[in-house]
C-alpha cells in the first residue's frame, strides 16, 4: 500500500436508536490506532451501553456509508 493510499487515522461511530428511518451517527472518537477503536467498540457492545444501536469503525473521519438496519 503506498502512503498516499494510507487512511489518515480511523474513526469509532453509534447510530441513533434504532429503529430509525435516517442514519444519524455521532462520532466518539477517532485515531491512528484501528484496533484500540475496535477494543472500545466491543467494550461498549459488552456492557450493554448500546442497546438498540449499531457501532461501526472506519478508515477516514466520516460517517460510515451505509444506513443501520433495525
Amino acid at each position: 500500500m503506498a502512503v498516499a493510499d494510507r487512511p489518515l487515522g480511523h474513526s469509532l461511530w453509534l447510530s441513533s436508536p434504532l429503529p430509525d428511518p435516517v442514519a444519524r451517527w455521532e462520532l466518539l472518537d477517532s485515531g491512528p490506532d484501528r484496533q484500540a477503536l475496535e477494543r472500545q467498540a466491543r467494550s461498549l457492545m459488552l456492557c450493554g451501553a448500546v442497546s438498540r444501536r449499531r457501532i461501526a469503525v472506519v478508515d477516514g473521519l466520516k460517517p460510515p456509508p451505509w444506513k443501520p438496519v433495525a
